[in-house]
């Protein structure tokens, strides 16, 4: 996962974290899970894709809601490494739903 300077939006952040969560392989997975290329998930995380309404619903469900669709047309509320907290509702970090 290459990361940019500047978090681009509270979505690409909290998308980092969550794969950051989840260990070595997530990233790769995370990308099957979405039906694309590591370098698309790359391109959103730099904020050069901004997820629409679909994709970012699809986005929602495979990290069981720890991405709002909302989150990607935010500001960071961080930085790349600061802690993310689970939103009422939604699946602790890094934890998949049973």
């Amino acid at each position: 996962m290459h990361l940019i300077a500047t978090v681009p939006n509270e979505g690409a952040r909290r998308l980092a974290w969550w794969i950051g969560q989840l260990g070595p392989d997530a990233y790769d997975a995370f990308a099957a899970a979405m039906g694309s290329h590591v370098s698309f998930v790359d391109r959103i995380l730099a904020g050069e894709i901004v997820p629409a309404a679909h994709l970012a619903q699809r986005i929602g469900a495979v990290t069981s809601d720890f991405i709002d669709r909302r989150d990607w047309r935010r500001p960071a509320a961080g930085g790349w490494f600061d802690p993310v907290a689970p939103r009422d509702g939604s699946a602790r970090c890094g934890r998949r739903a049973a």
